[in-house]
């Protein structure tokens, strides 16, 4: 009896553990390649510029030009400049195979939620931002609207699925409450710095991007540290 109670114990766990190490293991990927493209993009004598022309949306193809390069600034390029020019392969190829991590890691998060209508609302925003993930990344600046359209996918969706999973573990409680305030102040921060985006252009992104990160990173920890919970 006790060998068949250990077996279910230790089969359960393991989505957990699989899911927490793809977490991980997707939030390395993206650092390296964010700050690893943006210390590429400072170490080039010319970086690609931007020519707009009749548009001024962003939405269509735009003619980039060589320049002299005088260095990455989050205050005044936005994070998707670095997947154009010499840190465009790390960049891209990072953001795909970081959306592709993403994907399973939502749906083993249902079963410790609960298996809830809302926890599988959460999971589902958090699938469609992982294949916005990956469309940021194989359709770079370049690509005009596809681009823009896979960024917003991605920031919309994950906000969503960080406020929703956060609402359903209230219930559930499987996660620590630490974990559960630090998504809901990542939902309330997303918000808010999507808006300022439009505003004040790059700097909120980066807090965006921060803000994913930080609700991630202890999630990932406690998928690993309560593995055997289940």
């Amino acid at each position: 009896m006790i060998c068949t109670t250990r077996k279910k114990t230790g089969s359960t766990s393991l989505p957990l553990t699989i899911g927490g190490i793809l977490l991980l293991a997707m939030l390395i990927i993206t650092a390296v390649s964010i700050f690893g493209a943006a210390l590429l993009y400072t170490r080039f004598p010319l970086k690609p510029y931007p020519i707009h022309l009749f548009d001024v949306t962003n939405l269509v193809p735009r003619i980039w030009i060589p320049l002299p390069n005088y260095g990455y600034s989050i205050f005044q390029e936005f994070i998707s400049d670095l997947g154009v020019g010499p840190s465009s392969f790390l960049f891209n190829t990072g953001m795909i195979i970081s959306g592709a991590l993403a994907i399973p890691v939502f749906p083993m998060l249902l079963r410790p939620l609960g298996s809830t209508q809302t926890a599988k609302i959460g999971v589902v925003m958090g699938i469609i931002a992982g294949i916005g993930l990956i469309g940021v990344g194989a359709f770079p600046e370049t690509t005009g609207f596809y681009h823009v359209l896979f960024a917003v996918i991605f920031f919309f969706s994950i906000f969503i699925a960080i406020g929703v999973l956060s609402y359903a573990n209230n219930s559930a409680k499987f996660f620590s409450k630490y974990v559960q305030w630090l998504g809901y102040i990542s939902f309330l921060g997303g918000l808010i710095c999507s808006i300022l985006v439009s505003i004040f252009g790059p700097p909120p992104e980066w807090v965006l991007i921060f803000l994913v990160l930080i609700w991630a990173l202890p999630l990932g920890i406690d998928m690993l540290a309560k593995r055997k919970s289940l």
